[in-house]
């Protein structure tokens, strides 16, 4: 779960409404979208699916938002989907500032989770430490 109890899915659906304005751009879209594949986070038939003619740039970012957070809730390591979304908004190749924003964020959130649960589970060891 990421930062207040939020879980991955939480955390990207709070992003879908301004990414979905970004995704489908070009840019950035053509290289998300493959750098997205090449990281199997969306699949090939998926890919054509959202590169087909007559789509407007709001049903490309929708579908590829869509497409992304049904990835993370399906999961089973939904931080460590949303995590390899994050490294492909981050990365050089997509060169594109506002999802750098984004990936950078949502990655805290996870990061700012993990913490917790860590501090968490040390103190609960060490209460059973004792306790023993």
């Amino acid at each position: 779960m990421a930062e207040g109890g939020e879980s991955a899915k939480d955390v990207f659906k709070e992003a879908v409404p301004e990414l979905t304005k970004i995704l489908g751009r070009d840019p950035p879209f053509t290289t998300v979208t493959e750098s997205l594949n090449a990281k199997n986070l969306i699949t090939d038939d998926e890919l054509r699916a959202v590169k087909r003619q007559g789509l407007t740039e709001h049903q490309r970012g929708s579908e590829v938002a869509e497409k992304l957070k049904n990835k993370i809730g399906d999961s089973d390591d939904p931080d460590g989907c949303l995590l390899k979304i994050c490294d492909v908004f981050e990365s050089d190749t997509v060169d594109y500032p506002t999802l750098k924003d984004y990936g950078a964020n949502m990655r805290k959130s996870i990061s700012n989770q993990s913490r917790q649960t860590s501090g968490v589970n040390k103190g609960i060891y060490n209460l059973l430490f004792i306790l023993n």
